[in-house]
């Protein structure tokens, strides 16, 4: 249920068919602005991944997503 909810993002890096990263987030409705800003809950990279620049990649994948709806 939640990979199909249009507020939450999922994104996951590969090595191959090998899932070596991933990161999550939500989209959360400000209070006091008609807008909305990406909360990123999760961020994960295998030990001996990281340092690699996998999690950076992840982070700008997020935001051009989000980007592409609107989302800050």
């Amino acid at each position: 249920d939640l990979l199909a909810r249009p507020d939450f993002y999922a994104v996951a890096a590969l090595e191959g068919t090998t899932a070596i990263g991933g990161i999550s987030a939500h989209v959360l409705p400000m209070t006091r602005k008609s807008e909305s800003e990406l909360f990123i809950y999760d961020l994960a990279v295998r030990a001996d991944r990281q340092r690699r620049g996998v999690g950076r990649a992840l982070v700008k994948r997020l935001t051009e997503l989000a980007a592409e709806e609107g989302i800050a």
